[in-house]
Formats: C-alpha cells, structure tokens, sequence
C-alpha cells in the first residue's frame, strides 16, 4: 500500500520504521524522567549536615547527612521553622522578629505576603488571580 501526503510518498514500511524510531524514543524520555521532587533534590545544596528550611516551598525542608539531601514535607497548615528546626504553624515562623509592623515579600511565592504585628508573623494570601507587589505594598 502507498500514501501520498502532497507531493511525498510512504510505504508502509518506512511508516512503520518512523513509528517504531518515535515510540522508541518516546519510551527513552518517559522512563529517564525524574519526579520534580527527586529534580528539587539534586539542585538542593547541603551546607552542612542537618535541617534547612526548602528555599521554594515553606511547607517543606531538607535532612542533610554527609552532603545527601533528603526532602520532607511538614503536615497541613504547617511550616518549617529555621529557628527551631520543626515544622511549626505560620503564625510562629519567626520572620518578623525584630522587624517593624508591616507587610513584607515572600520570596519565591508573589501569591503570598507577610504580615507582621508585634514581632509575630502571619503569612497572608492574595485574592485569586492576584500577586503582592512590595512597590505598592498591596495585591493587585
């Protein structure tokens, strides 16, 4: 049997050879691929053995054992404090210590903002749909 796609001919072995090449390398992609938490750990940078907090996700951190990193996620509506090395409820995350009264960035979370009153912290979210912008100390 003969295809013609405009002026192209096929036969249905080199669709067949086309085929078997694009699944073969389909299969390679598919099974070289890495879940995004397995990704986080290799690019996580281990200072020193212990806990640190995950740079992109507040809600997760790291064990480090002889430069392995081990990635954890804390239970429902808890962070990880750095201070006190446990996951811990936001409102006692320690970040406005000794800061002024105010709303501060969440780096690596623009959805998010801090909320600081008398040396306690308050992680606030923004409206759907809306990011904080510390130019305007506001979600817009």
């Amino acid at each position: 049997m003969l295809v013609r796609f405009t002026n192209l001919f096929f036969t249905n072995r080199s669709i067949m050879s086309a085929l078997y090449i694009l699944a073969t390398l389909l299969v390679f992609a598919v099974t070289n691929a890495k879940p995004a938490e397995e990704v986080a750990e290799e690019n996580f940078f281990c200072p020193s053995d212990g806990l640190f907090r995950d740079p992109y996700n507040a809600h997760s951190f790291y064990q480090c054992i002889n430069n392995e990193a081990f990635k954890f996620t804390c239970p429902d509506g808890l962070v990880f404090n750095s201070n006190s090395k446990v996951c811990d409820w936001e409102v006692d995350t320690g970040y406005c210590a000794g800061r002024p009264n105010g709303n501060y960035y969440v780096p690596y979370d623009d959805t998010k903002f801090y909320m600081c009153s008398n040396g306690r912290t308050y992680i606030m979210a923004c409206p759907d749909a809306t990011y904080y912008r510390p130019s305007v100390n506001r979600c817009i």
